[in-house]
This record gives C-alpha cells, structure tokens and sequence, in this order.
C-alpha cells in the first residue's frame, strides 16, 4: 500500500485542481425511503446532477433495458424497448441526457457488437452515437457535457476512446496490448483514469489525457471499475478476490485505502452521488443483484432496489 500512495502522491503532483464542478454544488439528495422491487433486478445505477434521478439498467425478461426513477423510489419509468441489450446508462452533466450502450438491432436480427447511444432523460429522441463491427461500450461525459470517454475493441483489443458528444471526431487515446475499460473523468476534465490489464494478467489504474498524451500508472494494484468522487477527493474501485468482488475507497489526499462491503459475494460497478457523499454500487444478494449506498467513511450499505 505504501507504494501505492507514492505513486497517486506523485500523480497529484501533476494532476490540475480538483475542484468540485460547479453544476454540482449545493446539491442536495431526496434519499430513496422505500426499498423499491423490481422483477428484473438493477444495476450500472447513475445518480442526475440534481440528485432527484436514478437511471440504472434492470432485465425483467432476460433482456437488458434501462429504467428511470426518482430518488425517492417514485415514478419507475422504462426508458427503452428496442431488441437487443441497452446497458451501462449515465446522465449527462446537466441531467438532459443519458449515454448509454446497446447491441440494438432495428430488425431483431442478429444482435450487434455494441454501439454507444445517446437519448433524452425522459427516453425520447434516441441517437446512434458509434457504427462500426467492433464492441462500443460504458460510456462516460466529461465534465463540461462536450465529450464522451468510452471503450472499443477497434483493434482488436479494448482500449479507451474518447469523441464529441454528437459523436464526432472520436479518437483513440490507448494502445496497450491488452484490455483497457472503464473510463472515469478527473473533475476539471483533464485526465481521463481507466481500469487496465497488462501482459500478466495484473489489474492497474492508469490515467491519460483526453488527447492521448501523458497515458501513466496512477495506481498499481488489483482495482477495476474506477469511479472518481464529483469533489475529487475520493477514488472507488473494486477488487476481486477468489470470485468475490468488494468495494473500495482511495482517499487521495489522506492516501487511505478502505475496503467497504464485506458480503460474501458480488459488490461493485460504483458510481456516486452528486455531493460525494455517499457511493452508489450494484450488489448480489440471494442471487439478485440490486443498487445500494454506502457511506465512504464505512458503515452498512443501505439497499435502493430489490430483486423478486
């Protein structure tokens, strides 16, 4: 662990002002008081900038679809109903749209790879992002809501790819010879940190720049699934451990790393809430899996959705 401090310690040396976004500050949450049920389970759950949406992705019927509610567990909605898996959806900053990815098809032919989309947050006025014979997928807004990180296995393995948000100009910014995934932005957009693989088969967080340069090691060690706090301050990851997955937190400043959940099972997929306070995480229990929050700081999760 001690090296793992001296490497993030000397990341920060170079990493700008982590500075909260400013569309997220004063926020406040409308904590879920129910537990809601859902037939189909729910997971890859993202907080709006507002606090007051849930978007997540559930699967009634075997096939994946994305589902809205209010934060309170009100107001469910089902967003998509196109053939083929809608996955990993994130609102945009601002909350006015959701990045998602889908092997869609318009036919209900084949399914395709993957392909990155783009809707309004009340599911209407869908847009195809990507088109290609590779796998687009996790999708991830810069701060500004200019720009989408996202990976692709283009060349033949996944790496980090970021483009406009109308889906222009998209470019490659990693060429390692093994699998990169799960971007997540820096607060003031200007690193990009992503889970990666290297030729042994040993996880790292590395970080790079939204126009490829600067690609470096910011964390040696078994975590995947980044997801850095709006304020800064805070990296989540998970790490697995014999099949069991657990959530973790880095506190970048302190250099203390805490593990979270304890549950013997599937504990990750972390995003968080709007004012950093909380960490919100898909969770496998009885064998559904269902989204949850907990404190950073430690303490019991507490469950939003659960599964019948």
């Amino acid at each position: 662990m001690k090296y793992l401090n001296l490497l993030i310690v000397t990341f920060l040396a170079v990493l700008p002002g982590r500075t909260p976004i400013r569309a997220q500050q004063g926020a406040t949450l409308d904590r879920p008081r129910p537990t809601m049920e859902l037939p189909g389970g729910a997971l890859y759950g993202s907080y709006s900038d507002d606090g007051s949406a849930i978007v997540f992705e559930s699967r009634p019927d075997g096939d994946a679809e994305i589902y809205r509610m209010n934060a309170d567990g009100t107001a469910l909605r089902r967003l998509t109903f196109a053939p083929g898996r809608d996955t990993t959806p994130v609102f945009s900053p601002g909350g006015q749209q959701i990045a998602f990815a889908s092997q869609r098809t318009s036919d209900g032919g084949e399914p395709a790879d993957g392909e990155i989309y783009v809707m309004d947050h009340d599911g209407a006025n869908v847009r195809q992002l990507t088109d290609n014979d590779a796998e687009d997928g996790r999708p991830a807004w810069s701060p500004d809501g200019a720009s989408i990180a996202f990976h692709s296995d283009r060349d033949g393995d996944r790496e980090i790819f970021v483009m406009g948000a109308d889906g222009s100009r998209p470019v490659q910014l990693t060429h390692n010879e093994r699998h990169d995934d799960w971007a997540t932005w820096s607060t003031d957009g200007a690193w990009i940190l992503y889970e990666a693989q290297d030729a042994d088969e040993a996880w790292a967080v590395r970080a790079v720049r939204p126009d490829g340069t600067g690609d470096r090691l910011f964390a040696s060690m078994w975590a995947a699934a980044p997801s850095m706090s709006p304020d800064g301050s805070m990296l989540a990851y998970q790490v697995v451990d014999d099949e069991v997955v657990q959530l973790w937190v880095y506190e970048l400043a302190s250099g203390v790393s805490r593990q979270l959940t304890r549950e013997h099972s599937f504990n990750g997929l972390p995003s968080w809430t709007i004012d950093s306070s909380e960490i919100l995480f898909t969770g496998r229990r009885d064998g559904a899996l269902g989204l949850f929050l907990i404190d950073p700081r430690g303490g019991p999760p507490i469950a939003l959705t659960a599964a019948f």
